[in-house]
């Protein structure tokens, strides 16, 4: 885009093509908000480099330190995030952690996190799952988000905090992930969505810190949303970094009809050119995404997705072979992961968009969870994205369409049943994982004038 400004340069017919796509697509995706300029981004794919990085910006913070997860462990890595997390309190940091109680449900208990509450620090479980102790949100509306704060730089993706998303120097390496690190002004959007997730936890946290008594426990301190607003707006205000990356921070949220992540996966497929990879460890999409990725596939565009050969939900891989066959049959390539088990969450479209975070392609993430995903326009990230999903390729098995057709019967029946209880836990219907479905193998393919 920025070679096509230049003077004297002469555009061949593709790359004018690629241009009037994504010139469209941009507007639309800035509709969605969230969008900064000078950032610098480092992407890891070793959780052993991005804990170590996480841990010394906690360790260098000054004024707040927040936390969110939806597993936290108190295990090496848990009990090393604890230590730090102490530290940054007892020198006067805001200090936050903020876990689901599904993913955690007694981490609120361990040891390293009363004595985090004893230093001075928040604690805060977002919609408690017990009955005697229910949170304010269905039970299946859960916080899936995986963010740290900790002054001016900020860090999204797929790691929770536990030694199975570590390497094998601080954990146990068990899974392959990707996480962003972030600094620049889009550091205070991510901000803005932390908060986001702790409005969800209750009226006021405040309130909800009373009524656990974790204020009294901390010396009577509260949290306040004015001025974690007054610190987000500073961090806005920065100056930009020398680096000059343009950074879309996007959230979902279904209880507040917020569906960002979904409508930036839509445009970025509809205006797709070359290639859309996906990494995802669960794929089960809805009915729509699967018409975009198949319109896409039917106009020339490399479709790829790689998903979990062996997961750590095996019902969730058994669905998701149910519905591979439509698919398969439009020119959408699946790869299954064979190496670690599969937990990162990434895409790249055209060399040019880059997406990392901790939405899946699967009912749970676009229709219950809350969620956030890093985006940026910078052809650099996106080819380390695209060079990544390279490698795990060579390590990936590649389905057929002959090989998914020869299943045997109790093969096609598992997957069905596996199928249909995933659909039980969608929010709506409507919206449901549709297979061999009629209109969605009829759809006909968009033309170069439609997605423009």
């Amino acid at each position: 885009l920025l070679q096509l400004r230049r003077k004297n340069f002469v555009p061949s017919s593709q790359q004018w093509q690629l241009y009037a796509s994504w010139k469209m697509a941009l507007k639309k995706l800035k509709l969605l908000g969230g969008v900064t300029r000078g950032n610098s981004v480092t992407i890891f794919h070793d959780g052993d480099y991005a804990f170590e990085r996480m841990w010394k910006s906690i360790e260098v913070a000054q004024h707040r330190v927040w936390l969110e997860s939806y597993i936290f462990e108190p295990d090496r890595v848990g009990k090393e995030t604890c230590r730090r997390l102490q530290r940054a309190a007892k020198r006067g940091c805001n200090v936050v952690l903020l876990i689901d109680h599904w993913g955690s449900p007694f981490a609120e208990h361990a040891p390293e996190l009363r004595a985090l509450r004893a230093a001075g620090a928040h604690v805060v479980v977002f919609n408690p799952v017990w009955p005697w102790d229910r949170g304010q949100g269905p039970l299946l509306f859960r916080n899936h988000r995986k963010i740290l704060v900790a002054d001016e730089e900020g860090f999204c993706g797929g790691m929770n905090v536990a030694e199975d998303y570590a390497g094998i120097q601080y954990g146990t390496g068990r899974f392959r992930d990707s996480h962003i690190w972030i600094r620049g002004p889009a550091v205070g959007v991510l901000a803005g969505i932390f908060t986001d997730s702790l409005r969800e936890t209750g009226a006021s946290p405040a309130a909800r810190f009373k009524r656990w008594e974790y204020a009294k426990r901390a010396g009577g301190a509260s949290i306040s949303l004015a001025l974690y607003r007054k610190d987000i707006r500073k961090t806005l205000d920065r100056p930009a970094h020398r680096q000059d990356t343009i950074v879309q921070i996007l959230q979902s949220n279904v209880q507040q009809e917020r569906r960002h992540i979904q409508r930036a996966l839509h445009v970025a497929l509809q205006h797709a050119h070359d290639s859309a990879f996906f990494t995802t460890p669960y794929f089960l999409p809805p009915r729509r995404l699967m018409r975009h990725m198949i319109q896409a596939a039917r106009r020339g565009v490399d479709v790829r997705v790689l998903t979990a050969g062996k997961s750590d939900v095996p019902l969730s891989t058994m669905a998701a072979q149910h519905i591979y066959g439509s698919l398969l049959r439009n020119g959408v390539r699946i790869f299954e992961y064979q190496g670690r088990t599969l937990h990162a969450k990434t895409a790249t479209v055209d060399g040019l968009y880059a997406i990392v975070g901790s939405f899946n392609l699967d009912i749970w993430s676009f229709e219950r969870n809350l969620e956030v995903i890093c985006t940026m326009i910078d052809p650099s990230t996106a080819t380390d994205l695209t060079n990544q999903f390279s490698r795990d390729c060579r390590s990936a098995r590649e389905l057929t369409l002959s090989s998914w057709e020869s299943r045997s019967v109790f093969a096609r029946a598992l997957h069905w049943a596996a199928y249909q209880f995933m659909l039980l836990f969608r929010r709506d219907p409507d919206s449901a994982v549709v297979d061999e479905h009629r209109s969605l193998l009829s759809a006909p393919s968009a033309t170069r004038r439609d997605r423009d």
